[in-house]
């Protein structure tokens, strides 16, 4: 596993909107000095299909995908992919869920309506760090611990 590689999910009904975010990815790619995936998923069927089968480091994923049943599906996705990093774009009308997705497992609910490049790729630099992190711990509990290393 490439230490500098990262999947991003994008999770987004809207094909005008996915366009914007191809271009924001587009933007973190040429900003950040990793191998940035991206894949789109249009529906939250898609986005649990992909999470199962490719497992994502993180998940993009629009409030309008699921709505009201946000906070439930991001509890569900947090099922499916233990671990995984869930980012949901809420739009203005939808700003009180913040605190709720938040508790449901995601790691960032942000406005919709006003995000761009810089804050996407500063998310995805974060995320990126913490699964670096993440990955040398592993590898130096396995290490010092082979016993666990079915449990890692």
């Amino acid at each position: 596993m490439d230490p500098m590689a990262f999947f991003l999910l994008v999770a987004e009904c809207d094909a005008d909107f996915r366009e914007t975010l191809r271009e924001m990815t587009g933007a973190v790619r040429a900003a950040l000095p990793i191998d940035l995936e991206v894949q789109e998923a249009t529906s939250a069927s898609e986005t649990r299909v992909t999470l199962q089968e490719r497992r994502p480091d993180a998940l993009l994923l629009d409030w309008n995908v699921t709505a009201e049943g946000t906070v439930p599906f991001v509890q569900e996705l947090q099922g499916l992919a233990p671990g995984i990093r869930i980012m949901v774009m809420l739009p203005e009308a939808a700003g009180e869920y913040r605190r709720a997705v938040w508790a449901a497992g995601a790691c960032a609910g942000m406005p919709r309506d006003r995000l761009d490049a810089e804050c996407l790729a500063t998310a995805i630099c974060i995320m990126q760090r913490a699964k670096m992190r993440e990955t040398a711990l592993r590898s130096r509990v396995r290490e010092l611990c082979p016993a666990t290393a079915e449990v890692l």
